[in-house]
């Protein structure tokens, strides 16, 4: 690369990095929407439910006792319906070019922590090829705007730092008040950063009214929404009977008893926690590895979110005394830690992945630095320790996927006449599960419907010659 190339891509990198992310997720919504997906919303999802808020306050109507779902989500989508005038491929569009500033402000975040152009640069690309953020930011769900706004607050937390001003921390306290009134779980992190005044050197720099104004900008933006359920429905809260409603669907066995209930959750504490850390992609309505089977553009999103989650801490066990990496690894170890009681559906992790794409690109940066000066244990180290902790946390997602989806995926891949990736997904399923004789049925039906009767006659005889074989191989004791 010459010169000239790199001093524009690094003046330009913010402009660069905001239309590559764009077009990826615009051409995503393309593929999309030309096999059928992402249409609207089916009944009893929280899309639909959030939608139709939004689009009962175009019509002057606002959201009744019993909605439980993000005011500030739901204005965002309500503002987005009368963008597009009620277009719901608009609104997905628009949506992405609010959620395309992620990687913007990934890459302001490293450099306001002084962690270079090389590695900020390189933590804006991490987070445009994690697949899940891509595809849920073009679903009428919370967490990719939530992300914005978490990234947004700690950009402008370290810019108060830095610049030492009151009206800085007053827009970090208005991001994480957006970030509270979009999931509730964030009160504690909000409090996370005061952690951060333990070190002597940080605590110097901070004064009492600096923590004033930031506890201000979160007030301002929750109190009229307190005030509002006060008159409105009686309750002082931000989402009145939510969390008795969490709580319900999460521990209904320990429902209604304090005791059963912290019982219940710190027995899953556990599992959710490795849930957080690990590779597998727990769908919750919406599967991403089902869409990347239909929408082969998903295929170059290749970084699976454990290599964020075992690369951040690897690099957090080695440089534990760096402030300006434990500011973010605080700030995710209180997210996790707020989501733990719940089931770690993977769009519950993904307001944290613009900090672990911080922490991941300088690992990476300095694991590289290391081995080009020779000093292969201080690189050797981390490295090792990321090998061992991503071999831990790696789930195969081919074994914990459930057949209704890998069933929904193949119906879609036939009912866009896309026969021979269809087969090559029946192939990889179980050969006498009820789903796959289905399958093999309605695929042969197709293909026979649409003229193709020598292709069905051959893939038939294929598969009952394989039927006979593994039938032999169980006679003979050969096959498991």
């Amino acid at each position: 690369m010459s010169a000239k190339t790199s001093r524009f891509i690094n003046r330009n990198f913010p402009w660069l990095i905001y239309g590559f992310s764009l077009f990826c997720l615009l051409l995503t919504l393309v593929y999309a929407r030309t096999y059928g997906l992402l249409p609207r919303p089916v009944p009893g999802t929280d899309q639909l439910s959030m939608l139709k808020a939004a689009e009962d306050l175009a019509d002057g109507k606002l959201p009744g006792a019993g909605y439980m779902y993000s005011y500030l989500y739901t204005v965002f989508l309500y503002l987005l319906n009368l963008l597009s005038i009620g277009n719901l491929v608009a609104m997905r569009a628009l949506q992405a070019a609010v959620c395309a500033l992620v990687p913007v402000f990934i890459y302001k975040l490293c450099k306001r922590l002084r962690f270079g152009t090389p590695c900020s640069q390189l933590a804006a690309l991490f987070y445009c090829f994690y697949g899940p953020a891509a595809l849920i930011s073009l679903s009428f769900l919370r967490a990719v705007p939530l992300a914005l706004c978490f990234v947004l607050f700690a950009n402008y937390l370290v810019s108060a730092f830095i610049k030492r001003k009151n009206a800085e921390y007053l827009i970090a306290g208005i991001f994480m008040g957006m970030c509270i009134l979009g999931r509730e779980n964030f009160i504690p992190v909000a409090a996370a950063p005061l952690v951060m005044l333990l070190y002597p050197t940080v605590r110097k720099y901070i004064k009492k009214s600096f923590v004033l104004y930031y506890a201000a900008g979160i007030a301002v933006i929750l109190i009229p929404i307190l005030i509002y359920n006060t008159a409105m429905f009686h309750s002082v809260s931000l989402v009145p009977g939510h969390w008795q409603n969490v709580m319900g669907a999460y521990h209904s066995s320990a429902a209604g008893n304090a005791a059963r209930t912290a019982g219940s959750i710190a027995a899953n504490l556990p599992a959710q926690a490795l849930n957080y850390l690990a590779s597998y992609e727990i769908p919750n309505s919406l599967s991403f590895y089902a869409h990347r089977e239909i929408i082969e553009f998903l295929n170059i999103f290749i970084i699976p979110f454990n290599f964020f989650t075992s690369i951040s801490l690897a690099i957090l066990c080695f440089r534990f005394r760096d402030k300006a990496l434990v500011f973010p690894g605080l700030l995710i170890a209180a997210y996790a830690a707020s989501m733990l009681p719940f089931t770690m559906f993977y769009r519950f992790r993904i307001p944290s992945v613009p900090l672990l794409c911080c922490l991941g690109s300088v690992a990476v940066i300095i694991i590289i630095r290391e081995f080009s000066r020779k000093k292969y244990l201080r690189g050797g180290g981390p490295l090792l320790l990321f090998l061992v902790l991503f071999t831990l946390t790696f789930r195969d997602s081919r074994e914990l996927r459930p057949m209704s989806e890998k069933r929904s995926a193949v119906l879609v891949l036939i009912r866009n006449k896309r026969y021979g990736d269809a087969v090559k997904l029946i192939d990889k399923m179980p050969p006498g599960d009820m789903s796959t004789r289905y399958l093999k049925v309605t695929l042969l039906k197709a293909l026979d419907a649409g003229g193709e009767r020598n292709r069905a006659v051959e893939i038939h005889e294929r598969w009952m010659r394989e039927q006979r074989e593994l039938q032999t191989a169980k006679k003979s004791g050969a096959a498991p």
